[in-house]
């Protein structure tokens, strides 16, 4: 989340360069690039294309997007490579490993679909959703394909923490896993919700911008 304008593109430059350094093998990016204006894509995109991963750079949109001009921001991200996932999935291979990679397009001002997203992946396969707002996790309580691990922002972690009270306000779709990785109650499934690094107002009170990297490893059954 990167919400251009609110922060600078040396804010940028500083957050690319930091997940650069931890040399990650696929970097997701899960929407809200710009603020206010649409155009702002073209400030930050240099930024973007720094970023570098064996495996590719991916996107969704998030409702930020949508509010400005999402088919103008997901045309500039695609025309810098950069691909931006709607309703679609990638199969992502590295050594003797792979998993489906699905992305959906924003929970809030969009129309995602997760059944189009998953035609041609099997039930059985490792998935990772993709998808800005976490709250749509449990839209998905009772799918029945299997769908590990979700990964999304939109929060923003609360952005402004009151000590031993909590955020003092969440967004829609952003209310119940606000941040870190959190169970999907009744399931076997996960929410990762990052902080980001962008901002809606200019101050953050004990939440902290984030880079997240995560580590996926094989188990044997």
């Amino acid at each position: 989340m990167v919400h251009f304008t609110v922060i600078t593109e040396s804010d940028i430059d500083i957050a690319v360069q930091k997940l650069q350094k931890q040399r990650p093998d696929l970097i997701l990016l899960v929407g809200d690039f710009v603020e206010g204006n649409a155009e702002n894509i073209n400030s930050c995109i240099a930024s973007l294309t720094d970023l570098q991963a064996p495996l590719g750079v991916f996107a969704v949109l998030g409702n930020h997007d949508y509010w400005t001009n999402a088919q103008f921001v997901r045309t500039t991200l695609q025309e810098f490579n950069i691909p931006v996932l709607m309703k679609e999935s990638v199969e992502i291979r590295w050594n003797q490993n792979h998993f489906f990679l699905i992305g959906l397009d924003d929970a809030w001002m969009g129309s995602p679909n997760l059944k189009t997203a998953l035609k041609g992946v099997p039930d059985e396969a490792m998935k990772i959703l993709l998808v800005h707002e976490p709250d749509y996790a449990d839209r998905l309580r009772t799918i029945s394909t299997w769908l590990p691990l979700q990964l999304s922002g939109h929060s923003h972690g609360g952005q402004f923490i009151v000590p031993f009270i909590g955020p003092i306000y969440l967004p829609y779709l952003g209310r119940k896993y606000p941040m870190g990785l959190r169970r999907v109650p009744g399931t076997d499934r996960w929410v990762y919700t990052t902080r980001g690094v962008g901002l809606t107002l200019p101050v953050r009170v004990n939440c902290k911008p984030e880079v997240t990297v995560l580590t996926l490893r094989s188990i044997s059954p």
